[in-house]
């Protein structure tokens, strides 16, 4: 007779940014219940995502970031593939970080959030070399999620994304396997 039910946002299973559902909500969810470690496989990534969940992504003790591939680059060599990870990453933070404006204090502190979180000696960034990966997926120690939402704040808060989560072991046991 109140207001909406909300759902208890572990029990539902998936997550599609619906106010009640965010991809956000239950990336928080499951870092505050397992901060080990989080995996993340991701198109994209964007300092805008620490301004949604800095303060969790910045709890996780271990996180290693699999980016997706731009289809049209080629097959680097080791040196390349270094010089093209640093540059996607660079890419990234500055088509994100520069605003159409001056930029507000919160944009500011995300893109300074996103850039110390990934200078830390327990994040790992990589791309994917082997084809164009499109992928994205939340591994964490008790979760894994699989659906269409990138590491950005669009992607976990303000797209209609979906996300299926799952707990139990074989599923994220085969999905830890396959990162």
């Amino acid at each position: 007779m109140g207001g909406p039910v909300i759902p208890d946002i572990r029990a539902t299973g998936y997550t599609d940014n619906a106010p009640e559902l965010t991809v956000a909500d239950r990336l928080r969810v499951e870092i505050r219940a397992d901060p080990s470690h989080l995996d993340v496989v991701t198109g994209y990534i964007a300092p805008s995502a620490w301004a949604v969940a800095g303060d969790d992504l910045c709890a996780v003790e271990r996180t290693r970031i699999l980016l997706g591939k731009d289809y049209q680059l080629a097959t680097p060599d080791p040196l390349r593939q270094q010089r093209d990870i640093q540059a996607l990453v660079e890419e990234a933070i500055r088509t994100e970080s520069v605003p159409r404006g001056l930029p507000t204090q919160g944009e500011a502190e995300a893109v300074q959030r996103a850039l110390d979180f990934l200078r830390r000696e327990r994040v790992e960034v990589r791309v994917w070399t082997d084809g164009f990966l499109h992928a994205k997926a939340y591994l964490l120690g008790q979760s894994v999620g699989v659906g269409s939402a990138n590491l950005t704040a669009g992607g976990l808060l303000a797209n209609r994304e979906l996300v299926m989560w799952r707990e139990d072991y074989p599923v994220r046991t085969a999905l830890q396997q396959w990162f």
